[in-house]
């Protein structure tokens, strides 16, 4: 890559997530939330082996038990909330939690869905959801602000 490009870093973040299991926009866009606010970053596209063949997760934290399916437009027509609701029901299962985000939620009120994560890492390491995770609060963004922060990430 051209050392004068100016997007050199967003460019090398974006090929590195790829890299490593991002499949869809909205996956990257979660991965740099995550980060934004300082959480840990998870496996991503983890291989299941499932009774009708293999199931990818879209993030796991593997030593926490706890996974976020990223939910875009495609889960929610024809058969695809079925299967989803019968992989999720597998996964928990096997003893994992699974969180749940719709790409819609992710863009209108990332915050609350990152709460959310937060508080099921921190449950299970003992903290009760109570307990920060973060180095560092994150300052209070605003729209423009989220979308400058993702392309920074």
């Amino acid at each position: 890559m051209h050392p004068r490009c100016r997007r050199r870093r967003v460019i090398a973040r974006f090929i590195r997530d790829i890299g490593v299991g991002s499949q869809s926009i909205d996956e990257l866009a979660f991965v740099a939330h995550l980060r934004r606010s300082r959480l840990p970053l998870p496996d991503r596209q983890v291989v299941r082996q499932g009774p009708d063949g293999r199931w990818y997760l879209d993030a796991r934290w593997n030593a926490d038990g706890r996974v976020a399916e990223i939910d875009g437009a495609h889960h929610q027509g024809g058969a695809n909330p079925i299967t989803d609701a019968l992989r999720q029901n597998a996964v928990a299962v096997d003893g994992d939690r699974v969180l749940r985000v719709p790409d819609i939620g992710l863009r209108s009120d990332p915050d609350a869905f990152l709460d959310q994560i937060e508080a099921a890492l921190n449950q299970r390491r003992g903290c009760g959801g109570s307990c920060s995770m973060k180095h560092e609060p994150p300052q209070p963004l605003g729209l423009l602000d989220r979308r400058q922060a993702f392309f920074r990430a």
